[in-house]
C-alpha cells in the first residue's frame, strides 16, 4: 500500500528538489519555469536537453545528499513508537 502512496509524493517533491539541488549544485543557470523551458526548446533543443539533464541531476544529488541522513532521523524518531505498537498489539493478541 505504501507504494501506491510514494508515486504521487515524488511527483510532488520532483520540482522542489531540483530548485534546490540547483541553488546547491549550481551545474547550471536554469529558472524552471514553463516559458523558459519552452523557449529553450525553441533555440537549440539539444541545448535544451542538456541543461534539463543538468538540473535533474543537480535534483538527484540533493537528494542522494539528503536521503541517508534523513532516513536515519526518521528512524530514530519512528522506533520508540513502532515499538509501543508492537507491545500494543502482542498484548491484545494475548
Amino acid at each position: 500500500m505504501i507504494c501506491y502512496l510514494m508515486g504521487p509524493l515524488h511527483l510532488v517533491l520532483y520540482i522542489p528538489f531540483i530548485d534546490l539541488g540547483l541553488q546547491v549544485f549550481p551545474l547550471t543557470t536554469f529558472n524552471l519555469s514553463l516559458s523558459e523551458v519552452t523557449d529553450l526548446f525553441k533555440r537549440d533543443w539539444q541545448m535544451a536537453l542538456k541543461t534539463i539533464w543538468l538540473a535533474n541531476l543537480a535534483g538527484i544529488l540533493l537528494w542522494l545528499v539528503l536521503a541517508g541522513p534523513l532516513t536515519l532521523l526518521f528512524y530514530f524518531l519512528l522506533l520508540p513508537v513502532v515499538r509501543k505498537l508492537l507491545k500494543r498489539k502482542i498484548v491484545l493478541e494475548d
